[in-house]
């Protein structure tokens, strides 16, 4: 009854390790802060590179290391080094030291990417909850929101002059947020999975074998992936530079900003209501089609008003696809190799990244209708050619 009790505590638990470690009092500044320390908009750029590259890179080797190692284990490790991150970003003043420390910050993220929905998943499939499992995984991915929503507005006056100092204590804030979920992290009560001999394929290859032999996995990975992409060209290329074309003072930026994740939070808080009232199928499908209608109405109607609707559906519904489809891949995938077959999918996602971007920013650079005009289409058509069933929800394991 104890260990039960533990179990039902590890989903709390993470949420709040999410909360400090993403705390990212750098991020309203973050650009300003690279240029303080001396770098140019082409290092930055390829600051970036080196993230994606690197995850991509360890992203299948730290989802082993989960499987083998244990998930509690890799959480620990992920926390510590974001906090080797943070410490080399307080004395970085090059580019080589800041590579060092986004590629720490990289492999942290790999290792976060594969374990924490595994040990959600675990935790509530060990007391027989896992039917509850998109409400947990919702209320996990509300952390972040939570600390983006509370945390920039503070840093941006902490750092107002720009100065040395003020980057300080921003990186002050993140290093303490860090071992906070540091401590968090070792309270973790990690449920039992099958450590299995890997099987004549190996882990790797057993978890690869899982995914191309499962169709439904195969078309919710899709369908969920494209979704991704979309909504980080979006968010990474696009809504800014199309919000100054409109004329939309720079200062509401930030408001408009704070608005679409304070919504977030509250509909992530209860994605499982929202699929009960709608359905996942109509879900599914209106959380992808919506935001490519929106895509279009953006580019006929240059309006501040149709920008910012359009701005709050892709930003709020698209993500908010993410833990109805992390619930419905976990019930596919055995839980011996868990984690790294979700971290396969990861990295799929991260190639499926790797080539959307600079398509989309290839288009931008001619005309922004254009990359509009292609994210569109991937939304619209993606629910349709990668259209989920009934059969594709259902528990394989």
């Amino acid at each position: 009854m104890i260990e039960q009790n533990q179990y039902e505590k590890n989903p709390k638990k993470l949420f709040w390790i999410s909360f400090f470690f993403n705390l990212s009092a750098l991020t309203s500044v973050i650009t300003l802060f690279y240029i303080h320390r001396g770098l140019n908009f082409t290092q930055i750029s390829l600051l970036g590179v080196i993230v994606s590259l690197a995850i991509i890179l360890f992203e299948i080797p730290t989802g082993m290391i989960s499987d083998v190692v244990g998930r509690k284990k890799s959480v620990v490790f992920g926390v510590l080094l974001l906090l080797a991150h943070a410490i080399v970003y307080v004395f970085a003043h090059n580019f080589i030291t800041f590579s060092i420390g986004v590629l720490f910050f990289a492999i942290a993220m790999a290792f976060f990417s594969g374990c924490i929905t595994a040990i959600i998943y675990d935790s509530l499939k060990t007391i027989k909850k896992e039917d509850q499992a998109k409400k947990y995984i919702g209320r996990y991915r509300s952390a972040q929101i939570l600390a983006s929503i509370v945390i920039p507005p503070i840093a941006s006056i902490i750092a107002k002059d720009l100065l040395n100092q003020q980057f300080i204590i921003l990186l002050t804030i993140n290093i303490i947020g860090y071992l906070i979920a540091l401590f968090i992290a070792l309270t973790i009560h990690e449920a039992p999975h099958k450590l299995e001999k890997p099987s004549k394929e190996g882990l790797l290859k057993g978890s690869f074998y899982q995914i191309v032999n499962n169709p439904s996995l195969l078309k919710l990975s899709f369908n969920q992936g494209l979704g991704f992409v979309c909504v980080l060209a979006f968010g990474a290329l696009l809504w800014q530079p199309y919000f100054q074309q409109l004329d939309i003072p720079l200062v509401f930026f930030g408001t408009i900003f704070a608005i679409s994740n304070i919504v977030s939070f509250f509909l992530f808080r209860n994605v499982d209501k929202l699929e009960n009232l709608f359905g996942f199928k109509l879900t599914l499908f209106l959380t992808s089609f919506l935001p490519g209608i929106f895509l279009i109405l953006m580019i006929y109607f240059f309006s501040p008003i149709i920008a910012i609707i359009g701005f709050f559906v892709i930003s709020i519904l698209i993500p908010l696809r993410d833990p109805l489809f992390v619930d419905y891949k976990n019930r596919h995938i055995a839980s011996h190799n868990r984690a790294t077959t979700i971290s396969i999918i990861s990295m799929f996602y991260s190639l499926l990244a790797a080539i959307v971007q600079p398509i989309v920013g290839f288009l931008a650079d001619i005309n922004l209708n254009y990359a509009f005009a292609f994210l569109a289409l991937i939304l619209i058509f993606n629910p349709i050619f990668f259209n989920i069933n009934g059969k594709d929800i259902v528990s394989k394991n």
